[in-house]
């Protein structure tokens, strides 16, 4: 029954108009516009928008270091990193040694001119040769009995100031040493950091014309449906013409071939 079709099912629907196509949309911050014989798309700023978009990207280039920054932050880093390394191995026993040594020498021309004052002293008085047994192996005159406790005591006492500084100095050089590397490694990390951040905000201002990405979808969808509704509609009316037709012609030459 071609010649049915030719004669009465009219021009062949076009389905065309059931294709997606995606509207092209502009507005006060940029559009979208789609070539759809290439099927490309393409996203545009306004030429504000577009600048602003430049002044971040302009900024997350600017903050990257120099040379000489990261130079400088990796010799603050290397520098606290040596220094607590230097504080984790000193040999405190030794160090509080010497320090107390050297204290020792210092108050040696002080407490010579002492004893020399003191045995003056006793001579004058006629009681160099009186003293009192010390532990049954001899004997000393009290005030030097008296004189040599103060020392005693007072090399005590010294011996712990001492030993306190050496361990609250190595606590502090300790602690400028973590403070001081953390720092160089901030100073490494924090350009870097920073320029990410307005990198990120720059290319993400492309993205405020995302929806007018949508509504040109949504306009295309919403077509495209259209269009099929339309195009289904039409191919309906077709095939109903031509049983409507054909079922006729068929009829007549049955009655014909009788």
């Amino acid at each position: 029954m071609s010649f049915v079709t030719k004669l009465f099912g009219g021009k062949k629907v076009d389905t065309s108009q059931a294709q997606f196509q995606p509207y092209s949309i502009s507005g006060p911050l940029g559009g979208v516009a789609f070539d759809r014989g290439a099927k490309t798309g393409k996203v545009s700023l306004t030429p504000e928008v577009q600048q602003f978009m430049d002044l971040y990207l302009r900024g997350a280039k600017d903050f990257l270091p120099s040379p000489a920054q990261e130079q400088f932050a990796t010799d603050i880093s290397a520098y606290g990193q040596g220094l607590f390394g230097e504080a984790t191995g000193r040999d405190l026993n030794q160090l509080i040694s010497d320090e107390y040594q050297r204290n020792l020498r210092l108050l040696e021309p002080e407490r010579t001119m002492e004893d020399i004052r003191m045995q003056e002293r006793l001579y004058g008085t006629g009681r160099t040769g009186a003293g009192i047994s010390i532990d049954g192996e001899g004997y000393i005159s009290p005030e030097v009995y008296s004189k040599n406790l103060a020392r005693e005591q007072t090399n005590l006492g010294l011996l712990t100031d001492i030993d306190q500084m050496m361990r609250e100095r190595q606590i502090e050089d300790l602690t400028r040493g973590i403070s001081l590397y953390g720092m160089g490694e901030e100073l490494k990390l924090s350009p870097y950091t920073q320029s990410f951040g307005l990198l990120s905000q720059g290319v993400g201002i492309p993205s405020l014309v995302d929806p007018y990405l949508r509504q040109g979808i949504s306009a295309g969808g919403a077509a495209a449906t259209a269009g099929a509704n339309v195009a289904s509609l039409q191919e309906k009316q077709r095939q109903s013409n031509l049983g409507f037709w054909g079922n006729l012609l068929g009829g007549g030459l049955s009655i014909l071939g009788k």
